[in-house]
């Protein structure tokens, strides 16, 4: 994506965000407002990384939760009243992040619930301060930590998590015969515990990993790195983590090492659009994508009534897309979180949000199609979606929505 682009669509979403929001707020808005006023508006926050380096995906999200706010409101909004979402930039830092929660906890007018940032490295160090203020938070980043209902009891998540990913991508290199693996890892906080996930995971089934390397993402020759992790002889690459342009980095200097040993990629790096950062198909020989069902061409959860609104929803944000879909669909996803667990719960209450979240189904929650449901698999000991098992498919071209066009193995 071209980033005079990137900007140009970013200021028009910024834009359109203002707009709407003035267009909900109340002429006559008080500092006092009742939770249960049905004309005061719903409100959520998304601290959103609009500026800096994840502008892209902020693209994504940020397009995502509006589209679904507007699906809601059509449909008579979170309890009645209607939604206004409110975007603040964290510029991809966390320290701007942290700055930002606690400026917002200490408004006049709080949120009823917070998308607390676009990655684990701004979102975990945010969590702490919605907690403390008893504000429900639901998060669309990765990172297991999130995953503490006894340090966090208000905040849910709807991304799948290293814990996830992992267990299904050792359960596929048991079942591919793979024993020994080499692995590229992003030096982030995503890339540390989905390393770290890996690592008990393969211990426990029996894989041996025969050496790993961390990137950082300013990384452009890894040359050095990818050398050393074939010099140890594993049977297959696993990558793991990255984002931004550092997979393209990784694939083109893997067919300059004239490596094509099996190979590979989860989730997150898979949410990057592989097949352009590598510069072709040719750089991803024997490259399979662990990836989501509901992003891949033909899958029945694409045929769903609630797939069937998100997608012209999000467009009419986002006509061109410039991510996979699994990154196109978080923002709706928190969204979709949200509506089910304030309506299933009746009130703004957190503690009664808490409890309706942890029992939530796909009746409560109609604009979910992520999993096939009914159960999301949350409880009071787990917050996080059970995305269950993955698609895995040979690294290929998708389609003008961001989904893989290949069929599954």
């Amino acid at each position: 994506m071209p980033a005079k682009n990137t900007a140009v669509r970013l200021l028009a979403l910024v834009f359109a965000t203002t707009v709407a929001l003035t267009g909900c707020a109340s002429d006559e808005e008080s500092d006092t407002e009742s939770p249960g006023d049905a004309a005061q508006p719903f409100r959520v926050t998304f601290i959103a990384s609009v500026s800096g380096p994840l502008a892209p995906f902020a693209i994504a999200h940020t397009a995502a939760v509006k589209a679904a706010a507007g699906v809601i409101n059509d449909e008579g909004g979170i309890l009645g009243r209607q939604v206004e979402v409110t975007i603040v930039d964290d510029g991809g830092e966390a320290t701007k992040a942290v700055n930002a929660a606690q400026s917002i906890v200490n408004e006049d007018v709080l949120p009823d619930v917070v998308i607390p940032g676009n990655f684990s490295a701004s979102t975990i160090p945010v969590l702490p301060i919605f907690a403390r203020a008893d504000i429900p938070t639901v998060s669309i980043a990765t990172a297991s930590e999130g995953n503490d209902p006894e340090k966090y009891p208000l905040n849910f998540g709807v991304s799948n998590t290293p814990a996830q990913s992992m267990k299904g991508l050792t359960d596929y290199l048991k079942e591919e015969g793979i024993a020994s693996i080499a692995v590229v890892a992003a030096n982030n906080e995503t890339g540390r515990s989905t390393l770290a996930t890996l690592e008990q995971n393969a211990e426990a089934e029996g894989i041996s990993i025969t050496d790993s390397q961390s990137l950082d993402s300013s990384t452009v020759d890894a040359t050095a790195a990818l050398s050393k992790l074939q010099s140890s002889n594993p049977e297959a690459l696993v990558v793991i983590g990255l984002g931004g342009a550092l997979p393209g980095t990784v694939f083109k200097d893997r067919t300059k090492l004239g490596w094509d040993i099996p190979t590979i990629t989860d989730v997150t790096t898979t949410s990057t659009d592989l097949v352009t950062l590598a510069g072709g198909s040719q750089n991803l020989n024997n490259v399979v994508e662990q990836e989501l069902h509901y992003a891949v061409v033909g899958d029945p959860l694409q045929a769903t009534d609630a797939f069937g609104k998100f997608l012209p929803a999000y467009l009419e944000q986002d006509p061109k897309p410039g991510l996979p879909m699994g990154a196109l669909a978080a923002g709706w996803g928190a969204m979709s979180l949200i509506q089910g667990a304030f309506d299933a719960a009746g009130s703004t209450d957190p503690d009664e949000f808490k409890s309706a979240a942890e029992s939530l189904t796909t009746e409560d929650a109609p604009l979910w199609f992520q999993t096939p449901g009914p159960s999301l698999g949350l409880s009071p000991d787990n917050h996080y979606v059970d995305y269950g098992s993955y698609v895995y498919a040979p690294a290929g071209p998708r389609d003008s929505t961001g989904s893989l066009t290949v069929a599954a193995e």
